[in-house]
């Protein structure tokens, strides 16, 4: 019983310890606060590689203390499509590690006209910040599986399935 008190005391230090090793911080009409700039010019330049197939370049910048995130390709603008009118927004908030690292930067997102449930584009850094993941939520994919069950034995078997949803998501790879 001592052993498990134990146990179970050092698994709540841990995860008190990772809670605090990395934080999630929320922006107001992506204004970085003074105490995060320095992470957010890090973070900042012009990264090229192909989102949905489509090469294009990825500019983050900084304009007095607003973090812009542009998309650019030799068919314009637009991250979807032209034919979407999609739109990047303000940065929502960043995920911190240390205090000191940028690990994900979350931007609103529009799809304009295209039928894409993702609101929000993650951007995952490499630890150099010389190399970036682009995440857009796509549909759930729901999965089902069935089976037969005996609840009760003199009862005759009954056949019993359960959904499980599992997020999708589009992907870019860039880097500077």
């Amino acid at each position: 019983m001592k052993s498990l008190q134990v146990i179970l005391k050092l698994s709540l230090m841990m995860g008190l310890i990772s809670l605090a090793a990395c934080d999630e911080v929320e922006f107001r009409n992506g204004r970085v606060p003074a105490e995060y700039v320095a992470q957010a010019q890090a973070s900042a330049g012009t990264f090229k590689g192909k989102f949905l197939g489509q090469e294009g370049e990825l500019t983050l910048s900084l304009q007095d203390d607003v973090a812009l995130l542009t998309y650019n390709s030799d068919k314009g603008n637009d991250l979807l499509g032209n034919e979407c009118q999609s739109r990047i927004g303000h940065l929502k908030k960043a995920r911190i590690k240390d205090n000191k690292r940028i690990t994900h930067l979350y931007f609103s997102f529009n799809a304009g006209k295209c039928d894409i449930p993702g609101r929000e584009l993650d951007l995952e850094f490499s630890k150099d910040y010389k190399r970036i993941t682009l995440y857009l939520e796509d549909y759930d994919s729901i999965t089902q599986e069935c089976e037969w069950v005996q609840r009760n034995p003199p009862a005759p078997p009954i056949y019993e399935c359960r959904n499980f949803a599992r997020k999708r998501y589009f992907t870019g790879s860039f880097v500077r």
